[in-house]
């Protein structure tokens, strides 16, 4: 077993050297243009500001939403919430 130092170490080399997250390594060619063309695309759009404005407008919003939980959700999660606390994990 590694001591935690020399696990810090091999942590921060695999950080500073992954190439993964240019898409190199991935097999899907799906999964290759998404990460290329989409998720690694730093170019800025108009649409990314109204959405953005939208997405404030509807964390701001008073409304309580009835949330029924069919099964597959978590129970924290079930039960009455505010319009702006549906977008709050996706933040994360």
């Amino acid at each position: 077993m590694y001591s935690r130092l020399k696990l810090a170490q091999k942590y921060l080399h695999y950080y500073l050297t992954a190439a993964n997250g240019k898409g190199h390594g991935t097999h899907s060619p799906f999964v290759f243009d998404l990460i290329i063309h989409v998720l690694n695309d730093d170019r800025r759009y108009d649409d990314y500001d109204r959405i953005e404005g939208l997405r404030r407008r509807l964390k701001r919003d008073p409304r309580v939403l009835e949330i029924e939980d069919m099964g597959a959700g978590s129970a924290l999660e079930a039960g009455r919430g505010a319009v702006g606390d549906a977008g709050t994990a996706a933040e994360s």
